[in-house]
């Protein structure tokens, strides 16, 4: 499963927004060009940043603009935009192995599997904690650069997440044909967010308001043959049990144990 964390003010066109950073860097003078990579002697013009693009004046007076597909900074109190880094940084929280280094929403990863709060994700006053119901106890993450791997969560599957600058995303790997049908449950905590079940499939976790402060996109899974088959025959479904609010992933079991099928298959790796 994944989850795409991001305020939607960070959710702009990248070129409209360079644009408009051009027309701002032309009214300081100079002429105004956009492509990737700072040219050499270019100079960095911080004020005139935003969450997708950096804008460098050139030696001959002309100014660069540098965009990128995703958020590259983030916004400060006062309004100043900072670098993002998503990278893994150990955590001296109790109960909390990692968190992301740096961004404009808190990102968290607990020191065991089988923690309520596996993953905590915060902006403003937003806040969604869940876990994995029923994973291992001693299934402890091993962190990498930005990628987290909870080994055997469950027995012969591993739970990886990557941390993102717009969010995070969650992987689950099945290491071999599973003998029974597979369904994986995640209590939900959520704080200042309501749910909303979409009819792509998509869960979006809302604010009172009705805007969009998290995303879980639709599930999807492939598989290692060769031609990496891929299926969408999952469904996500949100219920109560006993005042939690649960979500439940469920892979088609046809489709995992079809003889076709090459293992490892990852869940919801899109």
């Amino acid at each position: 499963m994944r989850r795409t964390l991001g305020p939607s003010s960070l959710l702009r066109l990248a070129i409209v927004d360079a644009l408009r950073l051009l027309a701002l860097a032309l009214s300081l003078g100079g002429s105004a060009l956009a492509r990737s990579g700072a040219a050499p002697g270019a100079i960095e013009q911080p004020q005139l940043r935003n969450a997708t693009t950096k804008v460098f004046k050139l030696p001959d007076g002309s100014f660069q603009a540098e965009i990128h597909s995703v958020p590259i900074h983030y916004q400060v109190a006062g309004g100043a935009w900072k670098e993002i880094d998503s990278t893994l940084a150990p955590s001296q929280a109790a109960g909390v192995a990692y968190q992301n280094a740096a961004n404009g929403f808190s990102l968290r990863f607990a020191s065991s599997a089988s923690s309520p709060a596996l993953v905590s994700l915060s902006a403003g006053t937003s806040a969604l904690e869940f876990g994995l119901e029923g994973a291992s106890s001693l299934s402890q993450p091993l962190a990498l650069g930005d990628l987290i791997t909870y080994g055997e969560a469950y027995p012969g599957v591993d739970l990886s997440f990557q941390s993102l600058p717009e969010g995070v995303k969650e992987s689950l790997t099945v290491k071999s044909r599973p003998f029974a049908p597979l369904s994986f449950r995640f209590p939900l905590s959520l704080l200042g967010l309501r749910p909303n079940q979409k009819p792509d499939g998509s869960v979006s976790l809302e604010s009172g308001s009705g805007k969009q402060v998290f995303r879980i996109p639709r599930p999807l899974m492939v598989d290692s043959s060769p031609a990496q088959a891929l299926s969408g025959s999952l469904s996500y479904s949100l219920a109560s049990d006993q005042g939690t609010l649960v979500l439940t992933l469920t892979p088609d079991p046809a489709w995992l144990q079809d003889p076709a099928r090459v293992y490892p298959v990852t869940i919801d790796p899109l």
